[in-house]
């Protein structure tokens, strides 16, 4: 969100992004256990691991909020936007894609179906294997996107 301090960057593709950072924050008393514990953890659906955040990402937030609101730096951008998001996505629901695109009315989207968070690929990505048709309609969508956008 923050290409609009760059004028030399003409488009923006974002993949299955959050309409806000602060979103899992919201619940009464979140912040003020998170800077006691100093972390707090959230599952990766996929991987089953525990993901360790830092109160310092918190912190880093606060201190630049204005780097961090979407809302207003889509209107700063001059540049072209593309939103890809998978419409079967557990992580970062549809909804995020549409109240992104709610910040401005040229906004272009691409939504693919049966499409989850990763873009029904995986990590590590096996070796010598093709994209699987939804990870290419992603790559091919996102390369025309920027190839076609105006100078």
């Amino acid at each position: 969100s923050t290409a609009f301090l760059f004028p030399e960057v003409r488009s923006v593709c974002s993949w299955a992004a959050v309409a806000t950072l602060d979103y899992a924050w919201q619940t009464p008393g979140f912040i003020e256990q998170w800077q006691e514990r100093g972390y707090y953890e959230v599952l990766n659906g996929r991987t089953k691991q525990m993901m360790k955040i830092n109160y310092q990402m918190y912190l880093d937030f606060k201190n630049n909020i204005e780097l961090f609101d979407t809302s207003q730096n889509l209107k700063r951008f001059n540049g072209e936007v593309l939103l890809v998001h998978g419409n079967n996505d557990p992580a970062v629901p549809l909804a995020a894609l549409h109240q992104i695109a709610s910040y401005r009315k040229d906004v272009q989207k691409l939504i693919l179906q049966d499409c989850n968070h990763v873009f029904n690929m995986q990590h590590p990505y096996p070796e010598n294997k093709a994209l699987n048709p939804l990870a290419e309609m992603l790559c091919q969508g996102s390369i025309d996107f920027i190839k076609n956008t105006k100078q």
